[in-house]
C-alpha cells in the first residue's frame, strides 16, 4: 500500500495490490463478510484465467 496526501494534509491511501491477502478477514465474527469476500475472490480468479 502507498500513502500520499493533498495539499490540505488529508491522507490518501493507494491499494496496488490487485490480490491482497485474504485471510486476516477469516477471524471476523461476521461469517456472511467472510463468505462473500471468498466469493468475490474465486470471481476474481476465474476473470483472470479467462483473460490469459
Amino acid at each position: 500500500m502507498t500513502s500520499g496526501s493533498i495539499k490540505k494534509g488529508t491522507p490518501i491511501l493507494f491499494e496496488v495490490n490487485t490480490t491482497p491477502g485474504i485471510v486476516g478477514f477469516a477471524q471476523i465474527e461476521n461469517q456472511v463478510i467472510w463468505r462473500r469476500i471468498v466469493e468475490i475472490r474465486k470471481m476474481q480468479s476465474e476473470s483472470d484465467e479467462t483473460n490469459l
